[in-house]
């Protein structure tokens, strides 16, 4: 489960302030797209993720990442069950 915060750290890659674990980071996304694992998120995530907080260039904003992740990045309705599994 990642939160909007890693993906952010992730797409920009914000080793000032992560270090090493970008790459860690980086390599679950690779391994996500090889069909390797899934990376499972809040469907609010769509909206923490705002353009603005895009730097890289990479993706014009989260919605062209999600599409190019589609099979790999699973967004979840949040329910209370979910919810407490999140905060977990």
């Amino acid at each position: 489960y990642w939160d909007s915060c890693v993906f952010i750290a992730a797409l920009n890659e914000e080793r000032a302030v992560y270090g090493e674990l970008v790459d860690d980071m980086k390599q679950f996304l690779a391994e996500a797209k090889a069909g390797e694992c899934f990376i499972h998120c809040s469907t609010i995530t769509i909206a923490e993720v705002l353009k603005s907080r895009l730097k890289s260039g990479q993706y014009p904003d989260f919605s062209s990442f999600l599409r190019d992740f589609r099979s790999c990045v699973v967004p979840l309705a949040p329910d209370p069950n979910i919810m407490a599994l999140a905060a977990e």
